[in-house]
């Protein structure tokens, strides 16, 4: 069930951005992204995304789900967003900047660029983030990356994330 956040003004994300406690930026971010929120507040998740605390930049690039075409400023700050990898070589917000960046602009090219970068990761929620955008851009370029992904990974995956890939790529018989 999702949470009700609280209401955020602009100058509670302005204090938030200030703040040095990273859990209190998640916070207000979290609050401020689970209700749609407005195009005047647009710069203040912008800056959201450059934070390193990943916590908020996932809330932030949710925040521009949820604008969809409103939020097509954001779209460079969520691909830099998207290659951001962590101490241990992952993208924690990976997943969350690709659902946004289809929600704004499915027929922006960068986005099968970057699913093409993260494809070869050993990792369930960036390889089904991987297959889940290009069924839905359906280019015969984002196609043709869905098959590449299924048929590397295919192997290694366990018998419950074949269940779940059948849901993304139904080979041609």
């Amino acid at each position: 069930m999702k949470r009700q956040g609280k209401s955020v003004t602009v100058q509670d994300l302005k204090a938030s951005l200030a703040s040095r406690d990273s859990s209190h930026r998640s916070s207000v971010f979290d609050d401020y992204c689970n209700p749609k929120p407005t195009v005047d507040t647009l710069p203040l998740p912008r800056k959201g995304l450059r934070k390193k605390y990943h916590a908020v930049v996932k809330s932030a690039a949710d925040a521009r789900r949820k604008l969809g075409k409103d939020a097509v400023p954001a779209k460079p700050g969520l691909c830099r967003a998207a290659y951001k990898a962590d101490d241990g070589g992952l993208s924690q917000c990976y997943p969350h900047c690709v659902r946004a960046l289809v929600a704004i602009d499915p027929e922006d090219e960068w986005i099968l660029e970057l699913i093409s970068h993260w494809a070869g990761l050993h990792n369930w929620m960036v390889t089904s983030t991987a297959m889940a955008a290009p069924q839905k851009i359906d280019t015969p370029k984002a196609i043709a990356i869905l098959k590449r992904i299924h048929g590397y990974w295919y192997s290694e995956w366990s018998k419950r994330e074949r269940e779940l890939a059948a849901k993304y790529f139904k080979p041609e018989k």
